[in-house]
């Protein structure tokens, strides 16, 4: 894959989950790296195969493969925090990161 394509640059964090003193649940997000990155535009029946509503909401990054990504991770984009919903190797030197809009910014 040419380099020249990752072209977008994004922060992968990892998300845990600790409960309070009062037993409610807290999320913490911890980013871990800020990686250089594809935006790769989905076809509409990936789309719909993956069950999301809107295409605007499904994005898939393209990164240098990472044995650190996680499926519970979140990618920040532009401000913009999305959700990995899934992983795919590519070419086995890369991975697809298929995630969904949670809508919560920086």
């Amino acid at each position: 894959m040419d380099a020249g394509k990752l072209d977008k640059r994004i922060t992968l964090k990892h998300v845990t989950l600790t409960q309070g003193s009062t037993g409610e649940m807290a999320k913490t997000e911890t980013a871990y790296a800020t990686v250089w990155a594809q935006l790769l535009e989905q076809r509409l029946s990936e789309v719909f195969a993956s069950g999301a509503d809107q295409a605007a909401q499904t994005r898939v990054f393209r990164v240098r493969r990472r044995a650190d990504v996680l499926e519970t991770d979140v990618v920040t984009y532009k401000g913009i925090d999305h959700e990995v919903t899934g992983l795919r190797e590519f070419e086995r030197s890369h991975l697809d990161l298929i995630t969904n809009r949670t809508g919560n910014s920086l």
